[in-house]
């Protein structure tokens, strides 16, 4: 497959709940309007390979659904990565199909991934017909999944795509051990073909970089512009497998932006959610606003990464705010365990710091998801945690080390394995402020507002969080 991984092997491999019988449903957004996991999308059965890198659009009420998946080439009977698709429409789907897959003898010959598709109206100058989809993809034809370019390819009933010969985008430099362009993020400016098209470049001149380009008829592209990575939370291939998403009713550019991995992970376990006014962005100025994250802290997965914004069929969005439908590739180290999951992320103040516990394992979890994971039993919240920086605030960190979860103000977890970022807690007490403090059993670490860790040793003050989400 053609990611940017975190580990040495460039076209890693990923598997999709939805790929069987995927649950791609949305989630109704609860009152505190904060970050749900979309438990309808765990599929009951999924594909014994690995999916990811989804390019999801609604149209007329059905929910076009295209990713990344290894799959036998019907043409050439070798399983290498192909494009796979599906539909869902009031809670039935259809069969899942390959729709996209290497061609022998041609640039794309060794692996298709990473679809991004979009409505318009597209003319394929090599057959002269009239198209109203195009899906851009990255492809390549070195075995090692290196040297990678956009293709694009056209179709008119979502399912049959004729591809363009040759790819539209090339990387900035010819380089075999980089892994060069690809992970096309695109929405078209009007109804016609006046794209603009987002997407990574890793080379030996710009490193881990995204560029903008535009295009009029869908083939020819501009120069790429370098997009701004001020605002962001920098580190390595914090940039990668990111999906970008306009916004035609505020102007901004949406961004799930990878966040930097753990050593020795095989994909990333945390994405940023930011925003940014589109006509800066788009002349490679501005600042992006961070807005929040998904993680394994809220999602329970060990890994979290290379995700898809869902759109509209011209690829764009129309909310105003921030309230958007992540799907994402999720599960352990091993890319047998990927799996696509999806969270409805909503623009909220405050988050409820909600406390679980497990009786069998005899562990809590302290963390802003609103769901108790499975075997856990809700023990209420402990206040509102701010999402955003506040004066006078730290980050609350979601941590683990062997079973026992907790929380720290250490960003290294204290030597224990990072899940993510719960939200920013006050050093000092607000008007409307409760504090929080951590406490431990011998055995297991929990969050009180009880000075006196409820009768067990009480650890530290953390800070101080809000008494309600206003």
């Amino acid at each position: 497959m053609i990611r940017f991984p975190s580990a040495p092997l460039l076209f890693v491999l990923i598997i999709l709940a939805s790929c069987g019988p995927t649950e791609v449903s949305k989630v109704v957004p609860s009152e505190d309007r904060g970050i749900s996991p979309d438990s309808a999308f765990n599929s009951a059965s999924a594909r014994p390979d690995y999916d990811y890198a989804p390019s999801i659009f609604l149209e007329g009420g059905t929910e076009h659904i295209y990713w990344c998946g290894a799959e036998v080439n019907p043409t050439t009977g070798i399983e290498t990565d192909v494009i796979l698709y599906k539909t869902r429409n009031a809670g039935s789907e259809s069969s899942t199909k390959i729709v996209l897959a290497p061609s022998e003898g041609r640039w794309d010959s060794r692996f298709t991934c990473d679809p991004s598709v979009v409505a318009g109206n597209f003319i394929n100058p090599e057959d002269g017909q009239k198209y109203a989809y195009a899906m851009y993809y990255t492809a390549t034809d070195v075995d090692t999944g290196t040297r990678g370019s956009i293709g694009v390819a056209f179709s008119n009933d979502k399912f049959t795509w004729v591809k363009y010969s040759r790819p539209v985008i090339i990387p900035t430099i010819t380089d075999l051990s980089a892994y060069g362009a690809g992970q096309a993020a695109v929405y078209n400016e009007g109804s016609q073909s006046d794209l603009v098209l987002f997407h990574t470049n890793v080379s030996r001149d710009t490193g881990s970089a995204i560029f903008v380009r535009t295009t009029e008829d869908g083939i020819n592209f501009s120069e790429p512009t370098q997009i701004s990575i001020e605002g962001l939370v920098t580190g390595q291939r914090a940039v990668a497998n990111s999906e970008f998403v306009y916004d035609r009713s505020s102007g901004n550019i949406y961004a799930a932006i990878n966040l930097p991995g753990r050593p020795g992970d095989r994909a990333e376990f945390a994405m940023g959610i930011y925003r940014t006014p589109a006509d800066e962005l788009l002349a490679g100025r501005g600042s992006w606003e961070y807005l929040g994250s998904v993680d394994s802290n809220l999602t329970g997965y060990y890994l979290n990464h290379s995700p898809g914004i869902s759109r509209e069929r011209d690829g764009t969005i129309r909310t105003g705010r921030a309230e958007l439908d992540v799907t994402f590739g999720a599960g352990e180290n091993s890319p047998a365990t990927w799996d696509l999951k999806r969270v409805r992320w909503s623009e909220s103040q405050a988050l409820a710091l909600n406390r679980f516990y497990n009786p069998v394992q005899g562990d809590h979890i302290v963390s802003v998801r609103k769901v108790p994971p499975e075997g856990y039993r809700s023990e209420g919240n402990m206040g509102f945690i701010d999402t955003k920086w506040q004066p006078d605030s730290q980050i609350l960190y979601g941590c683990q080390s062997s079973t026992d979860h907790f929380v720290s103000l250490d960003p290294n977890c204290e030597g224990g394995t990072a899940l993510g970022i719960n939200g920013f807690v006050y050093q000092e007490q607000p008007a409307n402020g409760v504090a929080i403090y951590r406490c431990y059993t011998g055995a297991d670490h929990f969050v009180s507002n009880d000075e006196g860790c409820e009768g067990e040793q009480t650890e530290q003050l953390l800070g101080y969080v809000r008494t309600n989400g206003g």
